[in-house]
């Protein structure tokens, strides 16, 4: 009669186990399917030069970009590693909350901006934080409401990328949200 039991029991907890890892697979591919579908019109949407978009209470400008060899702010002069050239990008954008925020948080969380250049659809580059450089989109300064801030987000990028002539976006992502300006 014991053995029933323990057999029973052992049973029971094997079909628990194996119930919940079902359960967790159907939940983890069922997840994954959502994920991709709400990426994929983003994707297909790119914005040019001079459009405003969306995203997270922020509305976002793309003024202009180049690639340079070295950014400098008066006697400082900044030169990206060798093999790079910087992306140097002006945009302009409008807390559109009602409290003050930052655009981009030093230490964001999961639906804070983000920025970073996408290279091919495949390869990222982040965003390069100048210390002292005034033009750039300060990282720690609280934009008050409907107020426009004009800045320079600047991103270390291969000069094999710079001359390919594969797609190259500045992606902003928030959350599950993402838009890309096409720079070429």
């Amino acid at each position: 009669m014991i053995k029933k039991i323990k057999f029973f029991i052992i049973s029971i907890c094997i079909f628990i186990l194996f119930s919940v890892f079902i359960a967790s697979a159907t939940n983890s591919r069922a997840k994954n399917v959502v994920d991709e579908e709400a990426f994929e019109p983003s994707i297909l949407i790119s914005y040019e030069i001079g459009d405003t978009i969306s995203i997270n209470n922020w509305d976002v400008t793309l003024d202009s970009f180049e690639f340079v060899d070295n950014v400098t702010d008066g006697i400082m002069r900044f030169n990206p590693p060798d093999g790079n050239k910087y992306l140097y990008a002006i945009v302009t954008v409008t807390n559109m909350d009602s409290k003050p925020r930052t655009f981009l948080p030093l230490y964001p969380t999961s639906t804070d901006i983000k920025v970073d250049l996408l290279y091919n659809n495949e390869f990222t580059f982040t965003i390069t934080n100048l210390m002292a450089y005034n033009n750039q989109l300060d990282f720690m300064t609280q934009t008050n409401p409907l107020a426009p801030s004009t800045g320079a987000l600047i991103f270390s990028i291969a000069d094999s990328a710079v001359d390919s002539d594969e797609l190259l976006c500045l992606r902003i992502i928030s959350g599950k949200q993402e838009e890309h300006f096409r720079l070429k």
